[in-house]
């Protein structure tokens, strides 16, 4: 037997002293010599044709178990044909294999239970591949870019799948995955262009950013467990830090090629959430465009994540059995809520259109009705406390809403697009109205504030473009910033005593503004563009008389062509030309009010509206403003 020193002996690790390199049948090791363990290193001139390791080398008369494939052992052996591994070797380096490119075939030994990651990087003519049960993962990268590589049998003791581990394997068409495998790393199949289907097994909890990036082949996901698929954390944040928009990445589900979604083979389209799911994660049914129904089980804590049915475009109805539950569902995001595509909301079978909300329902949740378009009037009773944010977003056939004493606040964009709204009355209960909660509600006409309410929040009526009359309580101190923005028809405006400031472009691009009460005595703190492009040097400023000459003096309410005291224009001062003829009492937007037959009773009826509310009173051919003080 030949044997040929290499390097001289060395002191290495504590536990591994005295290892030298030696060259026994053209195969390299590395001895340990207190182990009496040999460990195959790398060839200068690389390894060609086949290669039997054994499982025992004799060196001076002593044997030497082989025990492991070192780093970078045949890296770049491109005639290395095949190899024969013993059950001695129990783990294989780092880049074992990387570039061997004339490797065929691989078996990996029961033995073996750790590969290095990279080990058969880049082995350009590989086409099948069989691991060992002794594994429990396939390591980083392990495969990558081996586009040969049609056929990989990967053992049931596998429990990861770590990241890029078949990453550019564009040959691989097919993949069973063992039932103990609970993660699938970061791209670890990205690349895989010719992988048309996978089964995701039922202990998968989690998959890795990018998983599937670039997958264009895939048509099908098949699933064993739908309460386990809803329960899949699919990592869709870069590197594991979040979800942040920048790093928004959809392809960690195969979803996102696939768009079919099977369960035991069998294409689910009409999905049932099962009961004990408390939660569906984010995008765990996104791109699932061929689901038309989902049904939601009577559950009252469960969560639904972002995204969770993004780009669900066929779906047309939301079924469920408990109004009450509904409301309480958790909605993370708009595309959490399958109704944000359906449109329609079932309850017990039969559309919602007029809806009612139960009186054990305490809140309404985020998102709860968001898009449903279905809805055109809804009840809420007193038993709800909150309506939270985007809760009615996007509902375009919604025509009324009746709230009751009891409620306190309307959450964020609450009630935004809602664009077929013509009125809504607050009950003085309330104590919040949140920013945007009313944008773009382009049908809404007038409005009364809750005189609890303190402040108006930013664009909280913004594009209102049908509002021409708004009046503001004397409670509220803060007008925000953009707060009734762009309401084209804006004509009236009403503001209380209580307030101190009034923030940029609050009534701006608002440019059929006439009269504008307030009814501050101390000039509120305003910015200088709050009225910018709505023509106030045509409209009327109506202040307390004593504060006239204070408003004169700061931008933007010098600026109002007219500057009048509040005790101008009543119902008694009126003069008309047939006193025979009767009054009749309109509100701005032209509802009738009532009618009268003499001034007294005209001045009783609108002396019964709100305070600063404004009436247009009618006789004859003569009409009037007249300010309720």
């Amino acid at each position: 037997m030949k044997r040929l020193v290499i390097s001289l002996m060395w002191i290495s690790l504590p536990l591994v002293a005295f290892a030298e390199a030696v060259e026994i049948d053209g195969i390299y090791y590395e001895l340990i010599s207190k182990a009496k363990e040999a460990i195959v290193t790398k060839n200068p001139n690389n390894y060609s044709g086949n290669v039997d390791i054994p499982s025992t080398i004799a060196y001076n008369d002593v044997e030497y178990n082989v025990t492991s494939i070192g780093e970078y052992a045949f890296s770049n052996s491109n005639d290395l044909t095949s190899f024969t591994i013993p059950n001695s070797v129990k783990s294989i380096g780092r880049s074992a294999f990387d570039n061997c490119g004339s490797l065929t075939t691989v078996t990996i030994p029961n033995n073996v239970t750790t590969l290095g990651n990279y080990i058969f990087y880049n082995c350009s003519g590989l086409t099948s591949v069989v691991l060992g049960d002794g594994l429990t993962s396939v390591s980083a990268g392990a495969f990558h870019s081996c586009r040969k590589l049609t056929s990989v049998i990967i053992p049931e003791s596998v429990t990861s799948i770590c990241s890029e581990a078949f990453e550019g394997c564009s040959s691989l068409t097919s993949i069973s995955l063992p039932n103990c495998l609970t993660y699938i790393g970061e791209s670890a199949f990205a690349g895989c262009s010719g992988l048309t289907s996978i089964t995701i097994p039922h202990g998968v909890t989690g998959i890795g950013y990018k998983a599937f990036d670039r997958c264009y082949g895939l048509t099908k996901v098949n699933i064993t467990d739908l309460a386990a698929w809803c329960g899949i954390s699919f990592n869709w944040g870069s590197n594991g830090d979040g979800p942040a928009i920048y790093q928004r990445n959809f392809t960690c589900n195969p979803l996102f090629y696939a768009q079919h979604l099977y369960l035991n083979d069998v294409e689910l389209t009409e999905l049932e959430i099962p009961d004990e799911v408390t939660s569906i994660r984010d995008a765990v049914f996104m791109n699932c465009s061929h689901l038309t129904s989902v049904t939601f089980p009577n559950n009252y804590n469960i969560w639904v994540g972002d995204y969770a049915f993004y780009e669900c475009i066929g779906l047309t109805s939301v079924n469920i059995s408990n109004l009450a539950a509904w409301c309480s569902v958790n909605f993370e995001g708009g595309t959490s809520t399958p109704l944000y595509y359906a449109k329609k909301l079932y309850l017990n079978g039969n559309e919602i259109k007029d809806l009612i909300i139960p009186d054990d329902a305490t809140s309404i949740g985020q998102y709860s009705f968001h898009g449903c378009a279905g809805l055109t009037s809804v009840t809420i009773p007193g038993s709800v406390r909150t309506i939270d944010a985007n809760a009615f977003n996007g509902c375009s056939g919604l025509t009324s809403v009746t709230l009751n004493e009891g409620l306190t606040s309307i959450g964020k964009w609450a009630f935004i697009n809602c664009s077929s709204l013509t009125s809504i009355a607050f009950p003085n209960s309330v104590l919040s109205i949140e920013e945007l909660a009313f944008k773009n509600c382009s049908s809404l006409t007038s409005l009364t504030l809750p005189k609890s309410l303190y402040t108006i929040e930013n664009s909280v009526f913004s594009n209102c473009s049908s509002l021409t009359y708004v009046n503001i309580p004397d409670g509220v101190a803060n007008i925000g910033f953009g707060s009734f923005y762009n309401c084209s028809k804006l004509a009236i405006i009403i503001i209380g005593s209580g307030v101190k400031k009034i923030e940029s472009n609050a009534f701006a691009s608002c440019p059929e503004i006439t009269d504008v009460y307030c009814y501050a005595e101390k000039v509120p703190q305003e910015s200088y563009n709050a009225f910018t492009d709505s023509y106030i040097d045509y409209a009327t400023l109506h202040v307390p008389e004593g504060s006239i000459e204070a408003y004169k003096k700061v931008s933007p309410w010098k600026n109002f062509r007219n500057i009048v005291p509040l005790d101008g224009q009543s119902i008694e001062t009126l003069e008309y030309t047939s006193p025979t003829d009767p009054i009749s009492i309109y509100s701005t937007d032209g509802k009738l009010i009532g009618t009268a037959t003499s001034q007294d009773e005209a001045a009783a009826i609108v002396s019964s509206l709100s305070r600063g509310s404004v009436a247009i009173v009618k006789k004859g051919g003569k009409s009037e403003k007249v300010l309720n003080r």
